[in-house]
């Protein structure tokens, strides 16, 4: 999630007027961000529901995505299974199984990266720095093949992983 207690705790170390009480107000802000996200996500897809009732999966599907990329303030990889499930009953939706297979992947991060990372770089793991970095690495790769212009570049990958031709090209060299 783009803003969490840690990266707001140190903003605030730097605003005077919260110097006072900065943990009691960065969470203060966390909870009403996250929670404004999350009413907003859920009014929109009920809203969207509502307009396409046959689309149900794909509407939670979207709303769990909003909740793990946006309201979540502590996340755990652990909540990925809730996707697993809803992209289960609509397996179609080849651009979200890609990114719901690479977020269950950048998400075991989470574990490796505190384990092997944090001891490499010599950073708190409160700073701002590691809750930057922590926060690329897992959720910028799903957040990229969600963009609306990857769709051509998977669709070609998944194309070349299911050809038969790479494979009669390797047989053809092989066979000599």
């Amino acid at each position: 999630m783009l803003f969490t207690r840690f990266c707001l705790d140190a903003t605030c170390w730097r605003w005077s007027v919260l110097a006072h009480h900065p943990r009691r107000f960065s969470q203060a802000i966390a909870v009403s961000i996250g929670l404004g996200l999350l009413t907003f996500g859920v009014l929109w897809a009920s809203w969207r529901a509502w307009r396409a009732p046959e689309d149900v999966a794909a509407h939670a599907l979207w709303l769990l995505l909003w909740f793990l990329f946006l309201c979540n303030p502590w996340f755990q990889p652990w909540y990925l299974l809730w996707a697993l499930a809803l992209l289960a009953i609509q397996p179609w939706r080849g651009r979200h199984a890609w990114a719901v297979g690479l977020f269950c992947a950048t998400a075991m991060l989470s574990y490796l990266s505190g384990g092997f990372l944090l001891p490499l770089l010599g950073w708190k793991d409160s700073s701002a720095e590691w809750t930057a970095l922590t926060s690329a690495l897992i959720y910028g790769p799903p957040l990229l093949v969600l963009l609306p212009g990857r769709r051509p570049r998977l669709t070609q990958l998944g194309g070349q992983l299911l050809s038969s031709e790479p494979r009669a090209r390797e047989k053809e060299i092989i066979s000599g």
